[in-house]
């Protein structure tokens, strides 16, 4: 949480990655403003990543 009282939560809520390598994923919030948000969710590797959920409360 910031000083500010602002603070952003994200959770990944499901997935369907191939079950023949390693899970890897990650979730990113960036260029934030009182108006709005970016964010970006990729796998890397050997991952085989069919889809993805992200869910994501901002408190501005």
């Amino acid at each position: 949480m910031s000083t500010t009282g602002s603070w952003i939560t994200q959770d990944i809520n499901s997935l369907d990655f191939g079950h023949t390598a390693n899970l890897r994923i990650w979730v990113l919030a960036e260029n934030v403003t009182p108006t709005g948000l970016t964010w970006r969710m990729d796998s890397w590797g050997d991952s085989i990543f069919y889809s993805a959920g992200v869910s994501i409360l901002a408190v501005v």
